[in-house]
């Protein structure tokens, strides 16, 4: 039986804000085989559409920049050029919006290119297992938990099951903070810049 390799990936809503306190709620199961790429569900917003794509099809894969990404995400580009930008979440802190999420991006396809190869690839099918090797990672696990993680279950499950509610907590109070002191900034930045923009107009 062949390996199926799980990646939680973020539903971006159209009009996200790319910043960093953003929660992304929804996560979709995508799962990459020797023969193709699927999800159990839509990964673009107001979509219907789930994946599925044959990695016989995929022309090239890499990791890009973007708005809705600013950290990085994953770009599949078929043969067809129809393109995917899939961003795998950080499975044991789905808090984090599209933030040290690099591991999982480079996992992803390197694990893509392997199949493609027809090469055994080191990655771990287990996102948990695969992520907890990592240096960013919550002081709150410890490995004896997390090896026995499901794959096939969201990470927010396992996040609300065993992060003390205090921590969550001061999380949301540090990203609501956030964000009002980078809507102040943005709205005098504004007003800066019209003004400026006034008085040059009226010399």
């Amino acid at each position: 039986m062949s390996k199926e390799y799980v990646f939680w990936i973020q539903v971006i809503p159209k009009y996200s804000l790319a910043y960093p306190w953003n929660r992304i709620k929804q996560l979709v199961k995508v799962t990459v085989r020797d023969s193709n790429i699927s999800s159990d569900g839509p990964v673009k917003a107001n979509s219907q559409v789930g994946l599925d794509i044959p990695l016989a099809n995929i022309a090239q894969i890499q990791m890009v920049i973007s708005n809705t990404a600013p950290s990085g995400s994953v770009e599949i580009i078929t043969q067809e050029q129809v393109r995917y930008e899939l961003v795998p979440t950080n499975p044991l802190d789905p808090t984090l919006w599209s933030y040290n999420n690099v591991h999982e991006i480079k996992s992803f396809i390197q694990v893509v290119q392997d199949l493609k190869a027809n090469r055994t690839s080191d990655v771990d099918e287990n996102p948990y297992i695969r992520q907890f090797s990592q240096k960013y990672n919550p002081s709150y696990l410890d490995y004896k938990i997390v090896r026995h993680w499901d794959k096939n279950i969201s990470p927010w499950e396992y996040y609300y099951q065993f992060v003390p509610e205090s921590v969550d907590k001061k999380k949301r109070i540090a990203a609501k903070i956030t964000e009002i002191i980078v809507t102040i900034c943005a709205i005098i930045a504004a007003i800066f810049t019209l003004y400026v923009g006034y008085t040059e107009f009226i010399k």
